[in-house]
């Protein structure tokens, strides 16, 4: 049986969503999910914490951020913009500002190319952009 940690980040068993271990409630171990903080998401028994595994660290990846007026990638509808390479394979992402490229690229580089993960922080922060719609 996996010893949970308060604080420590876990998944279900081929799950998608990362859930932070928030403490035992009686019978059962309550979590949260990371990109939800505040409210419980599920509750495991003892009996079936085989379900849950520690969430794998990936190893750190490097993010460049360009603009580049000389690629004709960066300039479309007579504006430049800017794009972003994770460990060196380019980004076919474009976004309007340094800022939104960052936070597409740490949605990408943390949650995968299918995240949605952008659309939340952007509208958090209250960015306007066609990336938080």
């Amino acid at each position: 049986m996996i010893e949970l940690v308060i604080g420590k980040f876990y998944n279900f068993r081929f799950g998608k969503d990362r859930l932070i271990y928030i403490g035992k409630k009686g019978i059962w171990n309550q979590f949260e999910k990371i990109d939800e903080r505040g409210k419980i998401w599920t509750e495991v028994i003892d009996e079936n914490l085989h379900l849950i595994e520690a969430t794998k660290l990936l190893p750190p990846r490097k993010i460049e951020i360009t603009k580049n007026p000389d690629n004709k990638f960066h300039y479309f509808e007579g504006n430049y913009y800017y794009t972003f390479t994770i460990d060196g394979k380019k980004s076919s992402c474009i976004a309007e500002t340094y800022d939104i490229a960052m936070i597409l690229a740490l949605a990408i580089k943390y949650d995968g190319t299918n995240t949605k993960m952008h659309k939340s922080i952007l509208r958090s922060l209250n960015i306007k952009s066609c990336w938080s719609e």
